[in-house]
């Protein structure tokens, strides 16, 4: 073998770097482990005692240099469905924002073209702004955008004057600014959640943010806290001399608690702690006629020494200070600051209705958005709320704001306010000269710059030490009070820790049984070159989970589902060589040269499987979402690790074996003569099983228009929980006693058993109110509550709104249909006649016709629920990619055989001999991989029970169609090319 000793090594690099990478999430998890052990007390563990240590050792070093911080960043990162949490997605209402920007023109024809173009999102393509034009021309042809839009808000912007296109530019330009807007707001939320490795992104080409928060166990409070629109407010800023008294009272305050032996110090945390990041500090220019000019303006550095030099004089001078306050505070610049982890604990303190009392009712505190550079510091500023307990000046004055470069080339923000604004701005500049104002977003201080001189005309700049970034992000947070549109969630799901935990243990369950199963049948089948294919598996899996970490991927349990089924898929290019091998043994060969020429002839066909089954998991990836796209990204690694561990690796170890004479076989006594010499006649029987299929699939179309189809959540639209009970319930007795709550009767069905229910509503689901989901529940529990004495938890719940399940069924659409084009094309070139791709295409579509007819049939039949949703298009594609590999291989072993046979050959004896030729590789791959997904089905647990069937169904169906329907189109094709030939033949005769 050439290359041997690169490969060598690229296999133990490759093997050392996946071994660094899992380091890392066995060293979190033995952190965690002692957190846990640290907080158990009588068999209970302390939520907060268990955060209190993960806190402490947050900056600390504790494996190779690195902190514990970093090593979370490094650990395989865990989908919600396996360590509980909440995943929720944001859409920022398109609708809304044309309102606001047209200053909530009632024309009737505008009103009626939102409504329209509402509709026509789930079956439309393009931008929304563009889907508007075409409806708002629909209705008044004769309209121009311009007279919705053009008023004294947009006035530097459109014009009465301005062309459609122009006002098209324009609304495009503020929804994608508003998105940026939502999207900043919503991280800066986010961060203070204190939740750890929040993952928010943007979701490209759509007007959707999605989050994913691990670890949430309060679903009702998460959505208040993202919901709505931004408050931007500016606030004065109570400077350190007027503080200082206030604090050195609070300071006396407790030292008196402390000397009298009352636990003032003891603060409880917050499980949302306020976890925050601020903006370096900065100063507003006057921006009025020369907003750059020596006279108006002061630098930075001076708005740095302005602020609070008295309180470090009065702080030092004060000898005595309370252990609360010292354990809690620490310097940050010129004011007062916190560690991150203490936020909570200075919040709870703050709280309090005696320390409350200290302070003027003026007062208020606020955060920081971000810590002081290289520190885990937050800053604390004591802001002046005016005579009604609010700001003087809020966002809804603001009418633009962007990040620019003043004359020297520096960074800066400029800001432009309307008449009103620039009003209170002058008044509120004019009163605090030489004093901070600061600019706060949804309670947090993202900047708080030094005014040089009062502002009139409503312009101004604001300079600083800025990077590019933080001028753009303050942009953003000043843009955010200019639009006051909110986020609406649109779709969520919420896994409880309970089933988390389940979840991985049948996913572990899951990987162990199919391993073991794999282990021990290609060792009685192929005997010690079963063994090397076993640890070709092995490594296969240890290279998957090692490779997460660096594409940052996921591990969800239809992942964990993905790397099962991969272990089954990847035994058969093991399959396909030992089967070639064991053919050139038949044939006289040496077992060296045997082996050389298995793997030789056997990777063509290898490649070409792989390829289309990797085709099918990509298009799942680009279409799918959450735990599908986890399934789609372990399917992907997986065939790709798989085709370097199973004929490079395996290869390695079976030559440098050969080479050093030891014994290697590749059969054992039980599968010696088993398949030898098969002589089926297939070919014949292709009419019965046309007969067959079409009968079956035409009972199954009939199902499909009268009974149809159980639909999950993600496809109608709805709320759905999971229900566990103390104890066995009727579904009819909950169905029931729901009916009146949720006005109307819910779909309820068992979910792994009598005592575990999944409820499915369409209550409230088209309610856009924040408390939507508040209702649901209450109505929910309401109903529940009436079922006693039986106790219950909800252990997950769903919400789909409408617009997204019709995404979701387009997008499924989409996927299966480009799939089927992209293997079409692949087989077409690789086998250049197009007859081959006929066939592969119509045996795909059999298998996924009868699919569909077994999910029609047995939904009141089967003993577990089958429905279409993701998870089913999931299986779906991987079953398209299965079969097509399965039916490439007999291809590529009847393109072999046509080569060598005569012009007079019958075609339908050369296609018999390269289905009894591969007869026992499919045999054995179906086997194989039908073992692991049974496994599934029995061990993986209901979440993905669904996954699992459909799989399951997908083998017998796709083994079945390769023999029956895929390869009889190749010999019809054949038949007539050799008429054609025959022909031609005679003629020149």
């Amino acid at each position: 073998m050439r290359n041997r000793n690169f490969l060598l090594f690229l296999t133990g690099l490759f093997t050392l770097i996946c071994l660094y990478y899992l380091s890392f999430t066995f060293i979190s998890r033995n952190i965690e482990n002692k957190a846990t052990r640290f907080a158990t007390k009588n068999g209970k563990v302390d939520p907060s005692k268990r955060q209190a240590y993960l806190d402490s050792v947050w900056t600390e070093k504790v494996f190779l240099g690195f902190t514990y911080q970093d090593i979370k960043e490094q650990e395989v990162k865990l989908g919600l469905d396996l360590q509980g949490g909440m995943h929720v997605t944001m859409e920022v209402s398109a609708p809304d924002v044309l309102r606001v920007l047209s200053g909530n023109n009632p024309d009737p024809d505008f009103q009626k073209a939102l409504a329209d173009a509402q509709k026509a999102l789930g079956t439309q393509q393009g931008s929304y702004s563009e889907i508007f034009y075409d409806a708002f021309k629909k209705r008044a042809p004769n309209k121009s955008l311009a007279g919705i839009f053009a008023n004294k808000t947009n006035q530097n912007r459109i014009t009465l004057q301005s062309s459609d296109q122009d006002v098209l530019q324009f609304i495009e330009a503020e929804l994608d600014r508003t998105i940026d807007q939502s999207f900043e707001v919503l991280r800066n939320r986010i961060d203070r959640f204190g939740v750890t490795q929040p993952n928010i992104q943007q979701l490209q080409g759509t007007n959707r943010i999605q989050i994913e928060l691990p670890g949430i166990d309060n679903p009702s409070r998460v959505r208040k806290l993202l919901q709505g629109a931004a408050k931007l407010e500016f606030y004065e800023v109570w400077e350190g001399n007027e503080f200082i008294p206030y604090y050195i009272a609070l300071n006396d305050y407790l030292l008196k608690q402390e000397k009298a032996g009352k636990p003032g110090a003891t603060v409880a945390t917050d499980s949302l702690s306020a976890k925050a990041d601020p903006l370096s500090a900065d100063t507003a220019n006057n921006a009025q006629s020369d907003p750059l000019a020596a006279d108006d303006n002061l630098n930075a550095d001076t708005a740095r020494r302005t602020a609070n030099n008295q309180a470090k004089k009065d702080t030092a001078a004060n000898a005595s200070q309370s252990s609360v306050l010292a354990n809690l505070f620490v310097p940050a610049g010129n004011d007062l600051g916190t560690r991150v982890k203490d936020t909570s604990k200075v919040n709870a303190l703050l709280n309090r209705p005696d320390v409350k009392a200290l302070f003027p009712a003026d007062m208020a505190f606020a955060w920081s958005a971000k810590p002081l550079e290289g520190t885990d510091v937050v800053a604390l500023y004591p802001i002046k709320k005016n005579r009604q307990q609010g700001a003087p000046l809020t966002g809804e004055a603001i009418i633009g704001a962007r990040n620019d470069f003043d004359q020297f080339g520096k960074p800066e923000v400029t800001m432009q306010m309307n008449a009103k604004g620039a009003k209170a701005w002058k008044r509120l500049t004019g009163q605090n000269v030489n004093r901070r104002i600061a600019i706060v977003l949804d309670n947090v201080v993202y900047s708080a710059p030094v005014v040089q001189g009062e502002i009139a005309g409503g312009n101004s700049s604001i300079t600083g030490n800025f990077t590019i970034e933080e001028s753009k992000d303050l942009a953003t947070v000043l843009q955010a009070g200019k639009i006051p549109v909110p986020t609406r969630i649109v779709d969520e799901i919420f896994v409880g820790p309970t089933l988390g935990q389940e979840s991985i243990n049948k996913g572990l369950l899951s990987i162990g049984v199919g391993f073991l199963v794999i282990i021990g049948f290609m060792i009685a089948y192929y005997s010690n070159s079963g063994m090397v294919a076993n640890i070709a598996v092995l490594l296969n899996v240890l290279l998957i989970l090692g490779l997460l970490v660096p594409f940052d991927a996921v591990l969800t349990l239809p992942g964990i589902a993905g790397i099962v089924l991969t272990i089954g898929m990847a035994v058969d290019a093991n399959v396909l060589i030992n089967e070639r091998v064991k053919d050139e043994l038949r044939a006289g060969q040496s077992l060296l040269n045997a082996t050389v020429n298995g793997y030789r002839l056997a990777s063509t066909s290898i490649w070409d499987a792989n390829i289309t089954t990797f085709l099918a998991g990509a298009v799942l990836f680009f279409f799918g979402s959450g735990p599908i796209k986890g399934f789609a990204t372990t399917l992907m690694i997986g065939i790709a690790t798989s085709l370097f561990t199973s004929v490079y690796v395996t290869r390695l170890i079976a030559e440098l074996r050969l080479r050093q004479g030891k014994a290697f076989k590749y059969t054992t006594a039980f599968s010696k003569n088993l398949f030898k010499n098969t002589n089926f006649d297939f070919v014949s029987k292709r009419k019965i099983a046309y007969i067959a299929s079409t009968l079956f699939i035409l009972v199954g179309l009939i199902s499909m228009i009268t009974r149809g189809f159980d639909y999950g959540v993600d496809f109608l639209g709805g709320w759905t929980y999971q229900v566990q009970f103390n104890e066995s319930v009727s579904s009819s007795d909950i169905r029931q006693a729901l009916a009146g709550p949720l006005q109307g009767a819910p779909e309820v069905k068992t979910y792994g058993g009598a005592s575990k229910l999944q409820i499915t509503t369409d209550y409230l689901i088209d309610d856009q109110s924040e408390n939507a989901a508040e209702r649901v529940d209450q109505a929910l529990r309401k109903g529940l509550d009436t079922i006693k004495p039986n106790g219950y938890e909800i252990v997950s719940s769903a919400k789909v709104g409408p617009t997204v399940a019709k995404d979701i069924r387009r997008s499924a659409i989409w996927a299966v249909g480009i799939a089927m084009s992209f293997i079409f094309a692949y087989i077409l070139i690789r086998f250049k006649k197009w007859q081959y791709s006929l066939g592969a295409t119509v045996a795909v579509i059999h298998d996924v016709l009868v699919i569909l007819t077994v999910y029609t049939l047995g939904k009141d039949l089967l003993p577990f629920t089958v429905e279409i949703d993701q998870n089913f298009i999931a299986a779906i594609l991987t079953i398209v990619g299965f079969s097509v590999n399965d039916t490439v291989v007999v291809f590529d072993r009847v393109r072999e055989f046509f080569k060598e046979s005569a012009l007079t050959d019958d075609p339908g004896k050369v296609v018999n001999k390269a289905l009894n030729d591969t007869f026992s590789r499919t045999i054995i791959t179906s086997s194989t991989v039908f073992l692991v997904v049974l496994i599934l089905l029995l061990f993986g647990g209901e979440n993905i029970r669904g996954l699992s069937f459909a799989l399951l169904v997908g083998v017998i169906t796709g083994t079945y169609s390769t023999i029956y329907i895929a390869v009889p189109f190749v010999v019809d094709a054949y038949r007539n090319r050799k008429k054609e030939q025959l022909a031609t033949a005679t003629a020149v005769k």
